[in-house]
């Protein structure tokens, strides 16, 4: 059970280390505000340092186990910095209030460490603190919510409440604590254990949908600095032909729309955290308990052909975890304007992995007709976007419709010198009303929408010398096409 505390723990700090890493590049020249970043930050950083310290303290080590837990209340607190800053501001009494809790926590955890108390005392210490933390941040979160409704606060309010709920679980229904031969946390039951990463796994969301919100409040600032900017080109082409002003602010509406094309990524994969995390939980689970069911037969000389079997169902699940994590680490590092040798079956079938888990969420069946296998030149992090922009547009546009089977149909195919994808659901469809301007800045026909996306896609595919329109299905639901030319041997960069 040692070992796999490490491991689990382990695997939260990387990921909670790879999280921290790509939110700095993403956030650290964007206009928001200093302490909303630094807080954030803090927590991040404090919660990896937990994630090892408990990992470090699961070897013997003890005493990392007072730096885990520590490091865990400072990072909750920095959290609820990070809440209170939405809608207010951090007070004098609050940093005080904030240095006695440290204190009090710390030297009641170290003698109950040093005088070698019985293990419940701790638990118990440990799991009061994170109660009344989380009742905390849900108040300083309700106080934001009346200042500001948002998705990603909604669900991170909802979050929390399940976190709290699973930690009054555990208090209420924890037997193994009281058991003689358990002095240390990595000693518990298998079900104190499934409760403390199920806990830690909450947590690590609640990141995610932090850094989601972080990249809407990105996206509402820089989509009216856009608009504006729109706004003064029209004014400066019919009152002056002054091309180096115009193309001064050209230039200038080229660099926003790039910083939109990041944020727009970060948003969408942020909103689609909750069913990925579904997603990979299932291979997690299935190999801890293929893992027990092998641990059990190690003993047993007569029983190798069902180790055999056991053996190669975790590498398969194995495999499934990894294809859902490579898909997104591709899609976060993917350079923008950069070409590379690549098919457009290849960068559909990185989408589909990562758009899968809310299809399924959804009881949506994508189907693939793939036909543009050859390698050409695209731009894969801009194309990944739109891809992913169609996709989840479908997806919607079927979450509320009450048909019996709800289908997506992805198509490629591939000539000499074209590129074509089309992206059909069988919906209600485009209504009239709205025809063209689907695909105008801040027009959308969904309540949270942004109105970003299929405006952003249109002038990316535009600018690959491509074009992105729509058909309304005589049947019922619409195909959105998208066709680009095949380039080979072009530059590396989009000019």
């Amino acid at each position: 059970m040692g070992n796999f505390n490490q491991v689990s723990y382990l695997m939260f700090a990387a990921f909670t280390m790879g999280l921290a890493l790509k939110s700095y590049f993403e956030f650290n020249n964007q206009l928001i505000s200093r302490e909303l970043k630094s807080n954030w930050a803090w927590s991040l950083l404090f919660l990896v340092l937990s994630n090892m310290g408990y990992a470090i303290g699961a070897m013997g080590f003890h005493v990392f186990l007072l730096f885990g837990n520590v490091f865990l209340i400072f990072a909750l607190l920095k959290m609820g910095l990070f809440f209170r800053i939405i809608h207010g501001t951090i007070t004098s009494s609050l940093m005080k209030w904030m240095k006695w809790i440290i204190f009090v926590f710390t030297l009641i955890y170290s003698l109950l460490l040093i005088e070698h108390s019985v293990y419940f005392w701790r638990f118990y210490l440990v799991s009061i603190a994170i109660v009344l933390l989380t009742l905390w941040h849900l108040d300083e979160i309700v106080s934001a919510l009346k200042k500001e409704i948002t998705l990603h606060l909604t669900a991170i309010f909802f979050l929390k409440v399940v976190l709290l709920m699973v930690a009054f679980i555990r208090i209420m229904t924890a037997q193994d604590i009281f058991d003689d031969t358990v002095h240390y946390v990595y000693q518990e039951s298998l079900q104190g254990l499934f409760a403390r990463l199920m806990l830690s796994g909450i947590n690590l969301a609640t990141f995610v949908l932090v850094g989601g919100y972080i990249s809407e409040k990105i996206l509402l600032g820089e989509r009216n600095l856009v608009a504006q900017l729109n706004d003064t080109i029209v004014q400066l082409k019919t009152v002056t032909h002054e091309k180096d002003e115009v193309q001064q602010l050209l230039d200038e509406r080229e660099c926003l729309i790039s910083s939109l094309v990041k944020a727009e990524k970060m948003a969408e994969t942020s909103a689609l955290s909750a069913s990925i995390a579904h997603e990979l939980s299932q291979p997690l689970c299935a190999i801890q308990l293929n893992a027990q069911s092998l641990q059990f037969l190690m003993h047993e000389p007569k029983s190798q052909e069902i180790k055999e079997v056991i053996l190669n169902r975790i590498i398969a699940d194995n495999q499934r975890a990894s294809d859902i994590i490579v898909s997104l680490k591709q899609l976060f590092t993917s350079s923008g304007g950069q070409y590379e040798k690549v098919s457009l079956d290849q960068l559909v079938a990185k989408i589909g992995v990562i758009v899968m888990p809310i299809a399924k969420m959804n009881s949506i069946t994508i189907h693939y007709s793939l036909n543009a296998p050859d390698e050409v030149d695209l731009c894969v992090g801009e194309l990944q976007q739109v891809i992913m922009n169609l996709c989840t547009n479908a997806i919607h546009a079927l979450e509320n419709v009450n048909h019996n089977e709800k289908k997506i149909r992805i198509q490629t195919e591939q000539t000499s010198n074209s590129l074509r994808l089309m992206v059909i659901d069988n919906g209600t469809g485009v209504p009239d009303t709205l025809g063209n301007t689907i695909f105008d800045l801040m027009k959308t026909s969904k309540s949270e929408g942004l109105g970003l996306g299929l405006w952003l896609s249109r002038h990316i595919v535009k600018r690959h010398g491509g074009t992105l329109y729509y058909e309304n299905q005589s049947d019922g639901g619409v195909a959105f096409i998208m066709e680009l030319p095949a380039l080979r041997d072009c530059a590396n960069t989009i000019s």
